[in-house]
């Protein structure tokens, strides 16, 4: 709620003064109300008069000032002439444009017959007088706190438009001035400094800023559930225009609304469209990862986030325009199985290939560890994941590997020992059940000591071999 200009300019008649002269002689309470120093007032104007030469004078001033700014809340500007920038972004289809609306407009508090209603009974009232004992000259503070809830703005709001509905613009608008739409009227008598198209336009204007401010107070009041993370912009193509010139009033009437059920079919197509946009995505990545091109998969997981995040506007709108809550309640419910399903599927891709390995190397009795820890310390630098289920891997690994005695041979004073190590590999597609690679390799090795260290040989000479042969089929 604006600040009063009224409440400024009955600063000046006693300027003059010296505050340090005056003294408190006299208030309306032993201590001033908590409302007035705590500044927290909801749903309540809170107006002041100050230095007001009578506690009469205090108060008609306070109540002027409480009706100027009751009345600008109704969007209108009285008690003389306002300025008011309005600065409303409109969306259109593939932009978005900024335009500044300067609106000058005056508008006698007698126009607004709902005023009539509001009474400094139902306020609660503080004032103090100050006493200058040099001068003798007295003046009076005022405050006062009246009661003002969205309900009574509405309600204002609601009569002042049935007023207006009263100054003879067309019969057939009163059609939009029920709760199937969102709407605004305006009206001001032709004026001879602006052509008629001109000032058609700028009550336009002015009527469409003020259908924004709607949509702004419902978006409060749904932000904190709506799934939204900034307020989006409502679709300019909802709003609707009308215009009306009375030549035996002399009178310009402009009407901006917007059809509630025309919006909720708009914003729910809308959803659908993006719902099967995601959904056509999702099944895209499913096949890409099931035939193994997991790079493709993890392009089309993120369409499909890129995708959903566009569904944040048209559920936050069908809030704003009534979507019955059954019907709601089922879209907030195939968003949040689609979120998770989205949600999972990056995670599942998001450390790479998964990949099983079995792997079994003996070494006449022992086993050979390094070939397998090798193997997965090659894999995960190029990305890839471990799974001890063979079913939930992307591709399954088999190596099953045996030593063998060859022979010896003497060389002086010392024995040669010879060994061989064969391996069978297989690398297998699972989601397929393709086995992609399957073969046997055999490496020689040697040593002095004994068998087991010249099959220990061999392995290290063959596990380079078995590695970047398994990459490669990976790949």
């Amino acid at each position: 709620m604006k600040k009063s200009l009224l409440v400024l300019l009955l600063l000046f008649p006693l300027l003059s003064f010296s505050q340090r002269d005056f003294k408190l002689v006299d208030q309306s309470q032993s201590q001033r109300p908590s409302w007035l120093t705590s500044g927290n007032n909801r749903d309540a104007f809170m107006v002041q008069a100050n230095r007001m030469a009578s506690l009469q004078d205090a108060q008609d001033a306070a109540m002027a000032s409480l009706l100027e700014n009751i009345a600008s809340s109704v969007a209108v500007n009285v008690s003389g002439e306002t300025v008011q920038d309005v600065d409303w972004t409109i969306a259109g289809n593939n932009d978005a444009y900024n335009e500044k609306i300067q609106k000058t407009t005056v508008t006698e508090i007698a126009d607004m017959p709902a005023l009539q209603g509001i009474s400094i009974s139902k306020a609660q009232i503080y004032w103090e007088k100050y006493h200058n004992k040099k001068t003798k000259e007295t003046y009076y503070d005022y405050y006062m706190l009246y009661p003002f809830s969205s309900y009574d703005l509405d309600k204002l709001i609601n009569e002042y438009n049935e007023y207006l509905a009263s100054l003879q613009y067309p019969a057939e608008w009163k059609r939009y001035t029920t709760d199937a739409y969102l709407y605004d009227i305006q009206g001001e008598k032709k004026n001879s400094y602006m052509s008629e198209s001109e000032q058609t336009n700028r009550l336009l204007d002015i009527a469409r800023a003020n259908i924004a401010k709607q949509i702004q107070v419902k978006i409060e009041d749904n932000a904190s559930s709506a799934r939204v993370h900034s307020v989006p912009e409502v679709d300019v193509t909802m709003m609707e225009t009308k215009s009306h010139f009375n030549s035996k009033s002399n009178k310009i009437f402009v009407i901006a609304f917007i059809n509630k059920t025309e919006a909720h079919r708009f914003y729910k197509r809308q959803a659908d469209v993006i719902f099967n946009n995601v959904e056509k995505h999702i099944t895209i990545t499913e096949t890409y990862v099931e035939t193994g091109f997991m790079s493709k998969a993890k392009e089309e997981i993120k369409k499909a986030e890129t995708e959903f995040k566009k569904l944040e506007q048209p559920i936050f709108f069908l809030t704003v325009f009534d979507c019955p809550d059954y019907e709601l309640q089922e879209i907030l419910q195939r968003y949040r199985e689609l979120e998770q399903t989205v949600k999972r599927k990056i995670s599942e891709m998001e450390y790479g290939t998964s990949i099983y390995v079995e792997c079994v190397a003996d070494m006449f009795g022992q086993s050979y560890f390094n070939l397998q820890k090798e193997l997965k310390s090659k894999l995960s630098e190029d990305g890839c994941n471990f799974v001890d289920d063979k079913a939930s891997a992307d591709w399954a690994i088999t190596i099953k590997a045996s030593s063998r005695q060859y022979n010896t041979m003497d060389f002086g004073s010392s024995v040669n020992h010879f060994s061989y190590v064969d391996a069978e590999i297989a690398v297998e597609k699972v989601v397929t059940n393709q086995r992609i690679y399957e073969d046997m390799l055999t490496e020689k090795g040697g040593h002095t000591h004994n068998f087991t260290e010249a099959a220990r040989d061999a392995y290290k000479k063959l596990t380079p071999k078995i590695i970047e042969l398994v990459i490669e089929n990976l790949k």
